[in-house]
């Protein structure tokens, strides 16, 4: 029996195409994700991811206004994923607080940063599949 080479041509497709598409989906499950969230004075976390979510308002949070619940004057910084040699440089106010190299996540690191609210916060994280730059917003005044 004399097989169609567009037969053979259409299987080689859809086989190219099945790898590729699996292939996709393990580097995006390598991939990390970065948010953050403010720490209130009880210990508590806001519900809200304060690097993501940018509807929110983050003006005066260390008296509790704006969207937080409560004053706030801390940060959580949380990976989530797995990645080797991940480099992780936070800056407040154009200052770096806090600069990590070589780190290897596996499911989840967090990391806090104090003396938070007033001033921008900035997030870089860099790995072998992952390039992410987030701010803050936080600011302060009357």
């Amino acid at each position: 029996m004399k097989k169609s080479p567009l037969i053979l041509l259409g299987c080689l497709f859809l086989a190219t195409f099945f790898l590729s598409f699996t292939s996709l989906q393990k580097k995006k499950e390598k991939s990390l994700q970065v948010s953050a969230y403010l720490i209130y004075r009880s210990g508590k976390l806001s519900s809200f991811d304060v690097l993501n979510d940018k509807s929110i308002s983050l003006w005066n949070t260390i008296i509790g206004e704006g969207a937080a619940e409560d004053w706030s004057n801390q940060t959580k910084i949380v990976l989530t994923g797995s990645a080797k040699n991940v480099s992780l440089v936070v800056s407040n106010g154009g200052k770096i607080v806090l600069n990590k190299k070589g780190l290897n996540v596996a499911n989840k690191a967090e990391f806090i940063i104090k003396n938070t609210g007033c001033q921008e916060l900035i997030v870089k994280v860099k790995s072998e599949d992952t390039n992410y730059i987030g701010k803050v917003p936080f600011n302060c005044g009357e």
